[in-house]
């Protein structure tokens, strides 16, 4: 594989792997223009194809991609679960048998093969040439609305992160003026004019409820995330706290970057 081709596929892979379909089918297509008989590429087309609701042209890359490589388990996997997302459960099960007889031991095509009705073997399209296998091995499970939101969703963690660190930097600067004037005023044991700083310096109710509003947004994206992607909840120790301390925009972008591979 030349190095161009395995740096779009490596490109185009972390995007599917981040739910970023239409970026992934970008760069899959850019790569295809170059390379136009790589399966693999192909094949992230067709997932990010079928991501995007484009069932018949996923249906045609699926196909494509299992001509140009006839003996991988991956893309007939992949074909059977965009079938049976797609309504033809007959055909995704056939697929499916396909992926077993290639590949015994792939516990995705397993599941989904002892899921569906017994299916009638005639009704296998032909364009599906027997193959099957794949880092791409994904049922279409998890949130419907994260899976539907696709790169929305990650930017929206992003959203989130940006949010809560301009906040916090928006109340530092909200209260630094008053900051030189408190420590004078502790110094001098003078209480009235503490007091008066204080309520000087005293955020406003609409701020401190916005504050207040991050800390569950914070929490509850990571939360929802990570059931959507079967993610490690131990995340959620020190986002958890992080996030009540309105220190959030530490925790979630660690999490965006390394925490959802």
């Amino acid at each position: 594989m030349s190095e161009e081709i395995h740096s779009n596929l490596q490109r185009a892979t972390d995007f599917v792997t981040n739910g970023q379909f239409q970026e992934a089918l970008d760069v899959s297509r850019i790569g295809l223009v170059a390379n136009p008989s790589d399966p693999d590429l192909k094949l992230v087309e067709a997932i990010s194809l079928s991501q995007l609701g484009v069932r018949s042209d996923a249906s045609a890359a699926f196909a494509e991609a299992i001509r140009l490589a006839p003996s991988s388990a991956k893309a007939r996997y992949n074909a059977a679960v965009h079938e049976v997302n797609s309504g033809n459960p007959e055909l995704g099960r056939t697929l499916a048998e396909h992926t077993l007889q290639l590949d015994p031991g792939h516990s995705g095509a397993r599941a989904l093969y002892d899921s569906l009705i017994p299916a009638n073997a005639t009704q296998f399209n032909s364009n599906y040439a027997r193959t099957a296998g794949s880092e791409f091995d994904q049922p279409n499970e998890g949130i419907a609305f994260v899976k539907n939101m696709g790169s929305g969703w990650t930017s929206l963690g992003w959203f989130i992160s940006a949010v809560s660190f301009a906040y916090l930097v928006f109340s530092i600067m909200q209260q630094a003026p008053y900051f030189s004037e408190m420590m004078s005023a502790m110094q001098s044991g003078d209480q009235a004019k503490l007091q008066e700083i204080q309520v000087k310096g005293a955020q406003n109710t609409v701020l401190q409820i916005f504050g207040y509003l991050l800390i569950p947004v914070n929490i509850v994206y990571m939360i929802l995330d990570l059931i959507h992607r079967k993610g490690n909840m131990l995340w959620l120790i020190g986002h958890i706290p992080c996030s009540c301390c309105s220190c959030g925009w530490i925790t979630m972008p660690i999490y965006m970057l390394f925490g959802r591979k």
